[in-house]
């Protein structure tokens, strides 16, 4: 965790892009997991251009305000490894996405996150959110610029990955 006043050698450090949850809520129903559950729903790649608080500020209230009116079913920060690696990820249930990304896939770019909705957003919020449909999520394989992906290997891959790391730690 880094705050806004940490420096080395008098320059500014970063801060590390991570998701949480902190606040209340009148229940705990509805609120997005990160992964894919349903095929047919629309995906949307949304970041924020400000470099000010205030417009962080004012682009999370509207992220809030969507969630809460209901309808988005998953979402993802992005971050480390960038979007190809999110979606790889939000992939792990076995459902996967037919996705168009003109951006390189594997490149770190901040505030950034990939949201599930049941149904297509409305222009406006489009707007606020500075929000791209990328895609819809599908049954059957992880498509990215017509490249398939067979979401069976990628979940092996995955654990086998976290089984070799956990190995040394030991």
């Amino acid at each position: 965790n880094v705050s806004f006043y940490n420096e080395s050698d008098g320059k500014n450090i970063t801060s590390t892009p991570s998701v949480g949850m902190v606040g209340l809520r009148k229940d705990v129903y509805g609120i997005p997991i990160d992964r894919f559950q349903v095929a047919g729903q629309h995906l949307y790649l949304i970041r924020c251009y400000g470099e000010k608080l205030s417009d962080i500020s004012f682009w999370f209230k509207n992220i809030r305000e969507l969630v809460n009116g209901g309808g988005v079913t998953a979402a993802r920060a992005i971050g480390k490894y960038g979007p190809g690696y999110a979606l790889a990820r939000m992939s792990q249930s076995g459902v996967g996405a037919d996705v168009q990304l003109s951006e390189p896939l594997f490149e770190e770019r901040f505030y950034e996150a990939l949201l599930v909705l049941e149904n297509e957003m409305e222009d406006g919020v489009v707007q606020k959110l500075h929000a791209v449909q990328i895609g819809k999520t599908d049954d059957s394989s992880l498509k990215i610029n017509n490249i398939q992906y067979d979401i069976s290997k990628l979940q092996q891959l995955y654990k086998k990955g976290w089984n070799e790391h956990f190995k040394s730690l030991s």
